[in-house]
C-alpha cells in the first residue's frame, strides 16, 4: 500500500487490514490458508495449531498481515510457535519445505494445484483460516482505460469468489 500512497504504482491487492485517508479499499475476495508439507511427512487428517507445535515449521517474516493471521491462528489454539526459519518470499519458503526442513503456513493462492500433484502435501489448517484480499488506489488517482479495465478485472475476483 505503501507504493500507491507514494504513487510509485497505481493499484495494489493487498492483505487487510490496511489504512490511509487517501486510499479507495475494495475488498475482494478471500483467500484460504493452507499448510505444505514434503510428500513423505507423515499428517495427521486435521491440521490443528497443535500438530504444528510438534514439528519444524516455516513462517513468513514478522510484521506483515500474511505472518500476523497466522501468527494469531496459532494463538487463538493455544501454540506460541518459534519458527524453524521465517522468510520473506513464498518461493523461497517452498524450495525450503520441498527440501524437506519442515512444513509452511501457505495462502492457497500461492500454491499452485500442480504442486499438490507432484511434490507437496497441501491441506487446509483446522479450523479454517482465511486472509481478505482488496485492491487499494489513491482516492485521488486519474483512471484512464487500462486502468480501469485493470479494476474492473480484480473487481470481478469479488463475484467469483462469492
Amino acid at each position: 500500500a505503501r507504493a500507491v500512497e507514494d504513487n510509485t504504482i497505481d493499484v495494489a491487492l493487498v492483505t487487510l487490514p490496511v489504512s490511509g485517508r487517501s486510499f479507495e479499499i475494495t475488498p475482494i475476495m478471500d483467500d484460504e490458508f493452507v499448510l505444505i508439507a514434503p510428500r513423505d511427512m507423515k499428517l495427521p487428517a486435521r491440521i490443528t495449531p497443535q500438530v504444528l507445535a510438534s514439528g519444524p515449521v516455516l513462517l513468513f517474516e514478522p510484521g506483515g498481515n500474511t505472518r500476523r493471521t497466522a501468527d494469531e491462528w496459532l494463538a487463538r489454539g493455544g501454540v506460541s510457535l518459534k519458527p524453524l526459519m521465517s522468510l520473506g518470499s513464498v518461493e523461497a519458503i517452498k524450495e525450503m519445505v520441498r527440501a524437506g526442513l519442515g512444513c509452511a503456513i501457505l495462502p492457497r493462492m500461492a500454491v499452485p494445484a500442480r504442486a499438490e500433484q507432484h511434490d507437496l502435501i497441501v491441506r487446509s489448517l483446522s479450523p479454517k483460516l482465511y486472509r481478505r484480499l482488496a485492491v487499494v488506489i489513491r482516492r485521488d488517482k486519474r483512471l484512464d482505460r487500462g486502468l480501469r479495465q485493470t479494476l474492473s478485472a480484480l473487481k470481478a475476483l469479488s463475484a467469483k469468489s462469492s
